[in-house]
């Protein structure tokens, strides 16, 4: 079974408070990107972008395919 991830009250806590000082418009690189309440969205080839952005930056990803 894969490790899971379990968020202590005190940890979700600091986890909310990283994701709010964190500057995300340095994850859009040089792409056309958009801010939407707290989410960043881009136009990238997500290889190319993955590849550029810095290791262990990325927690989940989430997809709609067809």
């Amino acid at each position: 079974m894969g490790e899971g991830l379990v968020l202590t009250h005190s940890s979700y806590k600091q986890a909310v408070e990283e994701r709010r000082t964190t500057d995300w418009s340095s994850f859009a690189l040089d792409y056309e990107h958009e801010f939407v309440r707290d989410s960043l969205i881009l136009l990238a080839d997500c290889f190319e972008w993955l590849q550029r952005i810095p290791e262990m930056s990325i927690h989940a990803v989430v997809t709609d395919p067809p």
